[in-house]
């Protein structure tokens, strides 16, 4: 069973009650800027924890694979309105990626401002089962969503956790596993060039590029975590770096300043060395002096010794002559007699 508004055919699970239809039907072709819609249908954000914490780990490692790319807009439990003027009908996927439209915050998503979400995923549990499965398989199906993903957490071992559906003709079609890695179930999404791995309460996004998982909060916490210790780690080393550097500086400065004092004394030295050169050149100017004096002494004391000696010969010759003298007066006073 079906049923139309404004245009757009819904399945009866979405449709609004009769005494609404026909009060929406009613109304005349509402102005935009009349109608309010709201940010909560007051339902809870999940079922559980686990489907609380899977939804937010699919929707940030989604965030993060594409936040460079502006053209992309990823969120998630996001109240999604998809006709114009009845803000009673709408739908809140857990997780949603829309390429083609400009990344960014959004109060709320309408989908005639810019497009159906190219993707969707359901975090499912027991209460949740048949909405999953049923309305909004037909939902997204007529929204013209490409790809739809149900995963179970909880589910019992009668049936696969995780399933896929992708959009042919207008229809959907079940997808099959790309492959299953020790009980993994893998589905590759054509729209986001990904692998989605389901497992037990895991349900992780995978680059097949590089065979790596897209990093969800707790991992992303923890390279945080490390990034600080190691920043920290490095701050520390570099501190204790510039200390050891400061040591160092203080050493040479202690090295100059004793080269500097050595130096200082040095100069001093060699003035004094200067000053006792200079004393010893007087002294021995003077030595030279005196002896040059006493040479000179000498030779003079020399020369009066000759001429002491000569005047002494003199005066022996004189002695001899006068000897003589005496001796021949007395030769000749003996003649005479």
């Amino acid at each position: 069973m079906t049923c139309q508004v404004r245009g757009v055919i819904l399945t009866a699970g979405n449709c609004p009650s009769p005494a609404i239809q026909g009060t929406v039907m009613a109304l005349p072709e509402p102005r935009p800027t009349e109608i309010y819609y709201p940010e909560s249908d007051h339902r809870p954000m999940a079922e559980t924890d686990l489907h609380r914490d899977l939804m937010i780990e699919s929707i940030t490692a989604l965030k993060l694979h594409f936040q460079d790319d502006p053209n992309v807009y990823v969120s998630g439990n996001l109240m999604v309105y998809y006709v114009e003027g009845h803000p009673e009908i709408s739908v809140s996927p857990d997780v949603f990626v829309v390429k083609g439209v400009p990344n960014g915050e959004r109060r709320v998503y309408k989908t005639w401002e810019e497009k159906a979400p190219d993707i969707t995923l359901e975090m499912t549990s027991r209460s949740s089962h048949h909405e999953d499965f049923v309305k909004k398989r037909a939902l997204y199906e007529q929204l013209g969503v490409q790809e739809y993903f149900i995963f179970d957490p909880q589910v019992r071992r009668t049936r696969p956790q995780l399933v896929g559906f992708r959009l042919e003709g207008g229809v959907y079609r079940p997808l099959s596993e790309s492959r299953i890695v020790e009980g993994t179930q893998v589905f590759y999404s054509e729209v986001l060039g990904l692998e989605l791995h389901g497992r037990g309460k895991s349900l992780r996004w995978v680059d097949p590029r590089t065979f790596q998982r897209l990093p969800v909060p707790a991992e992303l916490f923890e390279q945080v975590k490390e990034e600080t210790e190691r920043a920290e780690a490095e701050r520390e080393r570099a501190e204790a770096e510039r200390k050891r550097a400061e040591a160092e500086r203080e050493r040479a400065d202690a090295e100059q300043e004793r080269a500097d004092a050595e130096r200082e004394r040095a100069d001093a030295e060699q003035v004094r060395a200067d000053a006792e050169r200079g004393k010893a050149a007087a002294e021995r100017g003077k030595a030279e002096a005196e002896r040059e004096r006493a040479e000179t002494e000498r030779e003079r004391a020399e020369a009066e010794k000759r001429a002491a000696e000569a005047e002494r010969r003199r005066a022996d010759a004189a002695e001899a002559e006068l000897a003589r003298l005496r001796e021949e007066i007395s030769r000749l006073r003996g003649g005479g007699a």
